[in-house]
């Protein structure tokens, strides 16, 4: 009877000493602010505008040499289904941030969605109009009596009026054909279409990794000299996640330089993530983009150009007949070191 009063005692102080220690580890990490290490980072998910290409390694590199994980962000990045439908996504709150050109934010900002660019990418845009040579489209001026295919919320369809505008065409006189983007290159080859729509680092890095003759109206060749792609959010997630913010543009920018620098590593990364894709193809992809990314080594690389961004706004509202919107709605640098 004593031995058994004697191990219920002894047991009764192993709890208590397992107690104490559980209040002393807690009261040490609030005293000295150390948090618990199995305590997860700061989800937050960030959607591209269309399916994965080069361009996006710097994300997955982010992901792979920490800079995510430095900054408590848990990151999970998925693709899109065009500029239009993403940012539209954006404004329901389905995600807290994506990769959206400045076209299309500053449109949907016009109609009233609460969305906003807190970093820029690209600071020209990689708009392209692709074609068979046969076709004969060598100038902007070639398309007029043209059809082009194209989704219904493409970019560049969305932006052609205004491309038109400064390219001194006639809008109305090229026609447009309807398609899901996977039947794109089928409808050209076949020549149901004279053209098709593509951005020139992902849709032309493919298209020339597969040996596909092709030729291409640039945009930005014809005074289209516009900002495009980069880190937009909205209006609410700015006022409830600042902190947030500032971690992921800090954690993809400098991804961006390093990416830009170490371009056959960040391909391995990118493949390691999407091994069912061509390596070839993400190589070539990223390759071209770095001719719409100006100097990655400038100061405060993602800065937003005020006048640059003026002059997107004003070429869109104009050309597109848009509801005018303040270029304070439209970007902030207040997330960019």
């Amino acid at each position: 009877m004593m031995a058994g009063m004697l191990k219920r005692s002894l047991r009764r102080a192993a709890v208590l000493v397992l107690l104490w220690m559980g209040v002393f580890s807690i009261l040490t990490f609030t005293q000295w602010g150390f948090p618990p290490e199995a305590e997860a980072g700061e989800s937050v998910t960030v959607s591209m505008s269309w399916l994965f290409s080069g361009r996006h390694s710097w994300y997955f590199a982010a992901m792979d040499n920490g800079y995510f994980k430095k900054e408590n962000l848990t990151v999970k990045i998925i693709r899109g289904y065009g500029g239009g439908d993403t940012v539209k996504k954006l404004g329901t709150g389905a995600f807290q941030a994506a990769e959206i050109d400045a076209g299309n934010t500053i449109i949907a900002r016009s109609r009233g969605a609460k969305v906003k660019m807190i970093s820029v990418h690209l600071i020209k845009a990689p708009f392209g109009i692709f074609s068979l040579k046969p076709a004969g489209i060598k100038k902007p001026q070639d398309l007029h009596g043209k059809t082009i295919g194209a989704g219904k919320i493409d970019a560049m369809r969305v932006l052609f009026p205004a491309f038109a505008k400064k390219a001194g065409i006639d809008a109305s006189k090229v026609t447009w054909m309807s398609m899901i983007p996977s039947g794109k290159v089928g409808a050209l080859k076949r020549k149901k279409v004279h053209a098709i729509t593509g951005y020139v680092d992902s849709f032309g890095g493919a298209l020339m990794v597969k040996g596909f003759n092709f030729q291409i109206l640039r945009f930005a060749n014809y005074g289209f000299d516009v900002l495009s792609n980069g880190i937009v959010t909205t209006d609410k997630v700015i006022a409830d996640r600042p902190s947030m913010l500032k971690s992921l543009t800090g954690a993809v920018n400098r991804a961006i330089v390093w990416t830009m620098a170490n371009q056959k590593e960040a391909v391995r990364i990118m493949s390691k993530h999407h091994p069912e894709s061509n390596a070839k193809i993400f190589s070539k992809q990223l390759e071209i983009t770095a001719e719409f990314m100006g100097d990655i080594n400038r100061p405060h690389f993602g800065r937003i150009d005020r006048e640059r961004m003026k002059v997107t706004r004003d070429l869109l509202v104009k050309a597109m007949n848009l509801k005018p919107v303040a270029l304070d709605d439209i970007y902030t640098n207040r997330f960019v070191d």
